[in-house]
């Protein structure tokens, strides 16, 4: 039963993971109308030591169909802003920024690190908390703080209006595991007094910004609650099922059951047959345990454990008695005689002087020779 419970579960958080994704990467089909806006992302990455990925934060022309998931390193050409998050370089965590009119292939260039025009030392794996990363477009001047403090800015800088924002990930071999918390856009207010047709165009225009971004976060919610709601009717009605077919195994559906419809009808019956086999196994294990239960229960092992003690302590006597004797004996016996090693002494002695001896006569014999 839980089994079957947790392949629902895993199926049905599975759809609702796949929309999550589809609306975290340039989900809300709106375009930025503002000429001068900021961006916030708030986020946590957490993994293993050696972990590793990327996290791309897009403000680009055509985002969804152009840049969808990709990755600096998997996109070709693209319209717009990249700030990319990642470990590059060893030195703990960096983001850098990248901007494209549309003309480099970042897929297939051979140094995409030197396209940078911007970048700041940022650790931002295991720190327990979220990290805040904020993109500014104000007054003809670009700027990127994170964590309130400036990272880097540039005066050149004018990014267009009517583009997408989006967030996307890329997992090394060892994943860190991402958590985005907040991903909102705010326009800042005007600086100096308007007229006041002037300013009420604006405030209208603002209004209607977030209005529109109002919409589209309600829509994302509504389409969360709706997922969620469904998971958890189909949750309700796998887990009846498994309860009704828990007491009482092998039993067809009844007949309300069988009229919710012929495909519902084949599926209990399925699960039905899994939940019985599931019962048959479960009560074969449980016979074998008690057979073995029972055989070592019956079963007198004392016996055997005093009469195998008592062998050990026989062999350790028998060992500690007779080893001192048998050693000295070896040795003894083993041992080389005083007497032998005198007289080979004496012979090599003997062998030396008649060498000697022998060398002395040659020479003496020898002829002589006169200068």
């Amino acid at each position: 039963m839980h089994i079957a419970l947790a392949t629902a579960a895993l199926l049905a958080t599975r759809a609702l993971a796949d929309g999550l994704e589809e609306s975290l990467s340039f989900g809300v089909r709106d375009t930025i109308q503002l000429s001068e806006w900021s961006a916030d992302l708030e986020f946590r990455a957490t993994g293993p030591e050696r972990g590793g990925g990327n996290i791309q934060l897009w403000y680009a022309k055509d985002g969804p169909s152009v840049v969808d998931t990709s990755s600096l390193y998997t996109i070709q050409n693209f319209d717009g802003l990249v700030l990319v998050l990642d470990t590059y370089g060893g030195r703990g965590g960096s983001i850098r920024g990248f901007l494209n009119d549309g003309t480099v292939d970042y897929k297939g260039h051979h140094s995409v690190e030197s396209l940078a025009f911007g970048h700041c030392d940022y650790s931002y794996r295991n720190l327990g908390r979220p990290s805040k990363v904020q993109v500014k477009q104000k007054g003809g001047s670009f700027e990127v703080t994170v964590d309130d403090r400036p990272c880097f800015h540039s005066d050149k800088v004018q990014l267009p209006s009517n583009y997408y924002l989006g967030v996307s990930a890329a997992s090394a071999e060892v994943a860190d595991s991402v958590e985005v918390f907040k991903v909102v856009v705010h326009s800042f207010t005007p600086s100096t007094a308007a007229p006041p047709a002037q300013a009420a165009g604006s405030q209208g225009q603002r209004g209607e910004s977030t209005a529109a971004q109002d919409t589209a976060q309600d829509a994302q919610i509504r389409d969360i609650q709706t997922r969620l709601g469904s998971m958890t009717q189909q949750l309700d009605r796998l887990e009846g099922l498994m309860r009704t077919a828990a007491e009482r195994p092998g039993q067809a559906t009844t007949p309300q059951q069988g009229q919710e419809g012929s495909g519902a009808s084949v599926n209990d019956r399925m699960l039905n047959e899994q939940v019985t086999g599931l019962d048959q196994r479960l009560r074969s294990i449980e016979r074998t345990l008690r057979t073995i239960q029972s055989d070592v229960e019956g079963r007198d092992f004392k016996d055997r454990l005093d009469r195998l003690q008592s062998a050990l302590e026989a062999a350790h006597t028998n060992l500690m008695t007779h080893l001192p004797a048998s050693m000295s004996k070896i040795v003894s016996t083993s041992a080389p005689r005083m007497w032998t090693f005198i007289f080979a002494i004496v012979l090599i002695q003997l062998a030396l002087a008649a060498s000697y001896v022998i060398y002395k006569r040659r020479r003496a014999s020898a002829p002589k020779k006169y200068l």
